[in-house]
């Protein structure tokens, strides 16, 4: 163990300048996990500064995915790669610069070519499987033509409606070949601010696909949005949407070539804080799939069910580290909730009302206790809870849970809340730690 390990709150002079850090919660995740060297996270980038003082000895020997590749980097542009570094596994707690998310895992740099070099991206991804590495960050992928999302396993099928060619069946294959191997690949979702424009590689379906927040928890202005997104991270703000210069303050703070820093604002920036946390998930449980460590991610972001500017939510690094279990991947939606009066006749004030909810679990992890309560209104906001129960969901399968509640008359929203953890919350009008909600209306009249 270091002589430093029982820090939580780093001695690096710029920490307070990344506010990221705060937003994901990363002191809560720290008093967990800082991560271990035996979790290596590859980063597919265009260069970076491997003698930086925040970076010189948190990297492995870089692979050179193109050729020609030199040590010192003079050859290639060092700092969107260095800055990406630095957000995942900047040294923590040296009294200098900054600290990453995941400040004593590894990074191993993979250099590749052009942004539509896909031969060079297949080659590091394959590197990156056969050197071991548990995390792969494809942070650079935002360059790749837009599409639409790619289809479902196993077919591999093409949604019809593309932009540009699909990528290769080299580079396919290398992504399918790493998911396979239990490798979390993390990518963005690309900065052109457009609906449903999801890039390559992000689309094929196996990517943990990242869109990016402001300091407001909003989308940042330049961040995609569409049914691909699947959670989001910090990542700033633009003055005006596409060049990458920001106002101070506005993005994220980490390294750069020369030994520098600098603010950067893109979805570039939020996808490795997402790698960072699935680092840290696999130093503290080198025994979870892939597949699980997505899933914690997801159901951990704080995001009050999916919606398509946020995914799942921004990712909670503090609330994702706290599990010692896989979170069953629940859900539920309006379509799961029926309401059904028990008179057919009368809606009379004070007439009970049956309420019956599908709660499903779309992945194959096997819930534990899941609390299911139903509100009337909004929790947190005037909403109160009406009564709730204790189920269990089987995994891709689905559990029915009926409530009786009498109303007064008028319009009413009806919220059901899940928390896969059986938490209750400390009030009835608390919403507690929520991992899917849905509403629909009724009226007593």
């Amino acid at each position: 163990m270091p002589l430093n390990d029982t820090w939580v709150t780093p001695n690096d002079p710029d920490y307070g300048k990344q506010w990221g850090l705060e937003m994901v919660r990363a002191e809560e995740a720290w008093k967990i996990e800082k991560g271990s060297p035996e979790i290596v996270v590859a980063v597919i980038e265009g260069g970076f500064d491997l003698h930086h003082p925040d970076l010189e000895g948190q990297c492995l020997e870089p692979y050179d995915a193109t050729g020609g590749y030199e040590r010192s980097g003079k050859k290639t542009p060092r700092d969107h790669g260095s800055h990406v570094c630095g957000i995942i596994a900047a040294k923590g707690n040296n009294g200098i610069g900054i600290v990453g998310l995941a400040p004593q895992c590894r990074l191993l740099p993979i250099l590749m070519g052009a942004s539509n070099d896909e031969a060079s991206l297949a080659g590091g991804i394959r590197h990156a499987v056969k050197a071991g590495a548990r995390v792969i960050n494809l942070s650079a992928a935002c360059y790749f033509n837009p599409i639409k999302v790619h289809g479902q396993r196993p077919e591999r099928t093409i949604h019809k409606k593309m932009w540009t060619p699909p990528p290769s069946e080299e580079l396919l294959e290398a992504i399918y070949e790493a998911d396979q191997a239990g490798v979390v690949l993390a990518c963005t979702v690309s900065n052109n601010e457009n609906n449903n424009s999801i890039h390559w590689p992000s689309a094929v379906d196996v990517m943990l696909r990242v869109t990016a927040v402001n300091r407001d928890g909003k989308k940042s202005n330049f961040a995609c949005f569409g049914d691909g997104v699947e959670v989001a991270a910090p990542a700033g703000q633009r003055s005006v949407p596409y060049p990458s210069d920001v106002k101070d303050d506005m993005g994220i703070y980490s390294t750069i070539g020369n030994a520098g820093y600098r603010y950067w604002a893109g979805t570039c920036q939020a996808v490795p804080h997402v790698s960072a946390l699935a680092a840290l998930i696999f130093s503290r449980h080198p025994e979870f799939t892939s597949e699980e460590v997505r899933q914690i991610i997801r159901n951990t972001a704080n995001g009050y069910g999916w919606n398509p500017y946020l995914g799942h939510g921004v990712i909670d690094a503090g609330k994702a580290l706290a599990y010692d279990e896989p979170v069953p991947d629940l859900a539920i939606s309006p379509e799961d909730i029926s309401v059904n009066y028990e008179n057919a006749c009368y809606r009379d004030p004070g007439a009970t009302v049956t309420v019956n909810v599908n709660v499903r679990n779309d992945g194959p992890i096997d819930s534990g206790k899941v609390l299911v309560a139903l509100y009337e209104g909004i929790p947190d906001d005037g909403g109160y809870m009406l009564g709730y129960y204790y189920v269990k969901v089987r995994g891709l399968e689905a559990t029915a849970v009926e409530f009786h509640a009498g109303l007064d008359a008028g319009e009413h929203t009806l919220s059901v809340l899940v928390d896969p953890f059986g938490k209750l919350p400390a009030s009835k009008r608390s919403r507690g730690e929520i991992y899917a909600k849905a509403y629909t209306k009724c009226v007593i009249e």
